[in-house]
């Protein structure tokens, strides 16, 4: 319900070469969210393609194979225009969101999954990132030889909480109105949502950026919850970080209130070094230490609300549509063929020209895009499954034994890319059959034995140092 480029890749590739099409006045022909997506191709035309996206990208098959192995709860990130519409979401464009959301809802009820609501996109972002439905802020620039790049990373400017001065690195007010807005919205998703037997629990902002005053953050956090305690009381109540697993900021927040839980994502694929893949395992499994003792701290249980087993940023449009992260990948990343669109010819942009190289419009980072009719995916490893698996488990045991719950980011990717995509995952044997029972599972439980020895023994050494 909030379009990533990298999730589904094939319904961008309609915006590449928008350069060499229309000049200067590429900006306008080129979508890189859900905003723009808007924008760019109009209400009515990019309601005809979200309708062929929404009905080929969840079907019945797939809510049935996540039950088949043994998920009890899915998260479902929706994006607040969904319920309180406002511009360019309110002429059309999202017709038909909420009778999809039904749809899977009930598919979710008669598999017998339970339902987090996450709220995913806020109005005018809560991080500055494409996953909030709108990119933030995105410069455009024309250089000498008439081709256009445009800025992203450099200008992250999220102002769902107020406005964000970059000179200064700060906020320089809080914006009261959006706060009453996504009010409003949690309120609608609790009315409407309150008597469906799937819904078991809501989240009222994805990843709130690590620069968001906590102060409203917390009283909006606090005013969510006191509506979901009046209406659905029996939800749980689950709240992102803020990018900040840290006993200090959280410790003795909403202490003794029910149902409630810190959400935090722990991904390894963003990380500034290369590391070795006994270091990934010794920081994955390093994970139960820092949960178990942020929950012993705190008293609050944390669910690690999104994690893959990816060790770069290699896959198609990951830090957004032809751009990636400067300085990034750390490795050179493999290609293979770009697969066929999951929604068929609804989509245009299909087949892509085999005889083309990089095609604007493109971001000032490092290349990521299509070459020649293949798309850059997650480097391999020359014992790839092994260390996959291994790695898979590590993740397991610690989010599992060491928490209260995960969810793996994504159930699925258009490009099957298997570090990011729980079903091929499971089909490369590099995650067990099924994930009811991790707790009797040895090979989890014991996962991680070999490197919290390891741990333990730098951490003498350390201390040893230091005396």
């Amino acid at each position: 319900m909030v379009l990533e480029p990298w999730i589904t890749p094939s319904l961008f590739y309609q915006f590449l070469s928008t350069v060499e099409k229309h000049g200067e006045k590429a900006p306008d022909y080129t979508a890189i969210d859900q905003y723009t997506f808007c924008t760019v191709l109009g209400s009515v035309e990019a309601n005809r393609q979200l309708k062929a996206h929404w009905a080929s990208w969840v079907t019945e098959a797939d809510i049935a194979r996540l039950a088949d192995h043994g998920f009890n709860y899915v998260r479902i990130p929706v994006g607040d225009w969904m319920y309180n519409p406002y511009p360019p979401y309110d002429g059309g464009c999202i017709d038909g969101a909420l009778e999809e959301m039904q749809r899977v809802l009930d598919l979710c009820n008669k598999y017998k999954i339970n339902v987090l609501i996450d709220v995913h996109g806020m109005k005018d972002s809560q991080n500055g990132f494409d996953n909030s439905g709108q990119a933030k802020d995105v410069v455009w620039t024309r250089v000498s030889n008439g081709r256009s790049f445009f800025t992203h990373w450099d200008n992250l400017s999220p102002e769902w909480i107020g406005t964000w001065n970059s000179t200064l690195l700060e906020y320089t007010d809080i914006n009261y109105d959006n706060i009453e807005h996504s009010l409003k919205v949690l309120e609608s998703i609790i009315e409407m949502y309150k008597e469906h037997p799937a819904v078991a629990a809501l989240q009222p902002v994805n990843e709130p950026w690590w620069n968001t005053p906590l102060d409203p953050l917390k009283d909006y956090y606090w005013r969510g919850y006191k509506l979901l305690q009046e209406k659905a009381p029996q939800w749980l109540y689950i709240m992102h970080d803020s990018f900040r697993l840290d006993s200090h900021i959280w410790g003795g927040f909403m202490k003794n209130c029910p149902n409630v839980a810190i959400d935090t994502h722990i991904y390894q694929a963003f990380g500034a070094n290369r590391l070795s893949q006994d270091e990934y395992m010794g920081e994955a499994c390093g994970q139960h230490t820092a949960i178990s003792n942020f929950e012993a701290n705190t008293g609050l249980p944390v669910v690690v609300g999104e994690w893959s087993l990816a060790t770069d940023t290699c896959a198609l449009w990951l830090t957004g549509f032809n751009e990636n992260q400067k300085g990034q990948p750390l490795v050179e990343c493999d290609y293979l063929e770009c697969t066929e669109p999951y929604a068929g010819d609804a989509i245009p942009g299909w087949p892509l020209d085999r005889t083309k190289g990089p095609q604007g419009v493109m971001g000032v980072g490092n290349v990521n895009t299509p070459l020649f009719g293949k798309c850059p995916v997650d480097k391999r490893y020359q014992n790839e499954d092994e260390f996959a698996s291994n790695l898979a488990k590590a993740k397991l045991y610690a989010f599992d034994f060491g928490g209260h719950g995960w969810f793996f980011w994504n159930f699925k990717t258009d490009l099957q890319e298997p570090r990011w995509d729980y079903s091929r995952a499971v089909s490369q044997g590099w995650i067990p059959l099924n994930v009811a029972d991790l707790e009797n599972d040895a090979s989890i439980s014991e996962a991680c034995a070999p490197y919290i020895l390891k741990l333990k023994s730098k951490e003498i050494q350390d201390q040893a140092q230091q005396v």
